[in-house]
């Protein structure tokens, strides 16, 4: 009898290290920065991306994957994307995503074309595209509202757009079998004193909360 529970305990130790080696596999897609080399690490190794930006809102669906796939040719390995929130968002609680504003099927075709994705969420893109890409109706809706900082009525209208967006983008990214390796937090926002710090912790801390504390962010300060 102590033989049978012998085996038993070795079957499960081997069960146990094929769980683990399957975690810690290197092969596990993954993107990270390594800071002590100042490089990206794309599955542990070192690694470079050269990227361009598309603006799929300006270009029509049937053009995408023409354009995504000059871009490779061109010898690009990933794209960067801005996501307006006011050609997603038209009128507040009304979400558009069908047509050309089909981001999952963009992003599907950028990863067909072998292309990474930086996705830059905003809420402010800038893009020289209207407003910057924060809806007409939040100056209607409220008024006086401090858009671009912690002023909660903005907050709380940003948080109700991500938790739309980002459970999309949280099925494409690398880990999750997709070609999003970063995600931008905001547009040319700035550091200094004059800027809501308040603002950017919590714009990060959403994107935290859906994609994952290990998704890289980063933004643009100029």
């Amino acid at each position: 009898m102590k033989y049978f529970w012998f085996a038993v305990i070795l079957e499960y130790i081997f069960i146990c290290q094929k769980i683990f080696s399957h975690l810690t596999d290197s092969s596990y897609p993954s993107f990270a920065i390594d800071y002590q080399n100042d490089t990206f690490l794309l599955n542990g190794k070192p690694f470079r991306y050269i990227s361009g930006s598309i603006h799929y809102f300006r270009v029509h669906p049937y053009y995408w994957n023409d354009r995504l796939q000059r871009i490779r040719a061109a010898g690009l390995n990933a794209i960067q994307m801005y996501i307006p929130w006011n050609f997603h968002e038209i009128y507040s609680g009304r979400y558009l995503f069908n047509g050309q504003r089909n981001i999952t099927h963009f992003i599907e075709l950028a990863a067909a074309n072998q292309l990474f994705v930086l996705v830059r969420i905003g809420p402010y893109i800038c893009a020289e595209w209207e407003n910057g890409g924060l809806p007409w109706w939040l100056i209607h809706k409220y008024g006086d509202i401090y858009q671009r900082t912690s002023d909660k009525r903005f907050l709380n209208e940003v948080e109700f757009w991500f938790n739309v967006l980002l459970p999309m983008l949280n099925k494409q990214l690398l880990k999750n079998g997709g070609p999003i390796l970063m995600v931008q937090v905001e547009n040319e926002y700035g550091s200094h004193y004059a800027c809501d710090q308040e603002y950017m912790k919590r714009l990060s801390d959403m994107v935290r909360y859906h994609l994952g504390s290990d998704v890289v962010q980063y933004t643009s300060m100029f």
